[in-house]
């Protein structure tokens, strides 16, 4: 019994003797905290029956317009860059291109992405692309982004068969990386 009490005592002289350094706060003022978030942009999903009509007619541009106002939330006076990445499936024998374009409340431009080619027959076709905001700063400003979506002509002539039950998909998702200190 008595080695016991030895020992917790031994223990406790130890454990108080080696938490008695002096802590510099000073080292608060800094730091540099990197939080990031995620948020989806773009999903968009395209029938062959909505690239051939009825008649055997191919619609070949593609447009969807989203409100994207982001931006406007406080929080991303401190974001310091984004990455889009880009998910997309195309199952058909015919190329695509993909053109992303933000503008602001006056339809001006505010930030345009290099076009996008997109081959044919693919599945999860990956794309990253960056943005620094010191770089790009009217993106900021941004309260819309387009999706252009072409459907390139086919070497042969022939169209996509509408009885092809086949999906084009685009899904894309935003990382913003912020910087506070």
């Amino acid at each position: 019994m008595a080695n016991k009490h030895v020992f917790i005592l031994i223990l406790s002289v130890f454990l108080y003797s080696s938490c008695v350094k002096d802590l510099d706060f000073k080292q608060a003022e800094n730091i540099e905290l990197t939080p990031t978030m995620v948020a989806a942009l773009v999903n968009i999903d395209i029938k062959q029956t909505s690239i051939v009509n009825a008649i055997g007619v191919e619609n070949t541009e593609f447009v969807d317009v989203s409100r994207f106002d982001i931006f406007s939330n406080s929080v991303f006076e401190k974001v310091e860059r984004m990455v889009v990445h880009f998910d997309i499936t195309n199952p058909f024998n015919r190329n695509f291109t993909l053109l992303l374009t933000f503008y602001d409340d006056n339809s001006t431009v505010t930030y345009q992405f290099p076009l996008i080619t997109i081959p044919d027959d693919i599945v999860n076709y990956k794309f990253s692309h960056e943005i620094i905001i010191a770089n790009s700063p009217l993106i900021l400003n941004s309260k819309e982004l387009n999706s252009t979506i072409q459907l390139l002509p086919s070497l042969d002539g022939t169209i996509i068969n509408v009885n092809d039950n086949k999906t084009f998909k685009i899904n894309s998702s935003g990382v913003f990386y912020f910087k506070i200190n």
